[in-house]
């Protein structure tokens, strides 16, 4: 099995005054990996019929 990584950048905006990320912004993060993932493995909405059953 291959590793898939991405790199997301934090913008100040979805962090608190002590520099700790919002719990709610990890959903969002974890969006955009996947979104990249299916991108990565040719899944895209133009190309693929899957999007059918979504």
């Amino acid at each position: 099995m291959k590793i898939f990584t991405t790199q997301l950048r934090v913008r100040h905006y979805e962090m608190d005054a002590l520099g700790h990320v919002n719990n709610a912004v990890y959903q969002s993060y974890l969006e955009q990996a996947a979104i990249e993932h299916s991108e990565y493995l040719g899944l895209t909405l133009a190309t693929e019929s899957w999007v059918a059953y979504l």
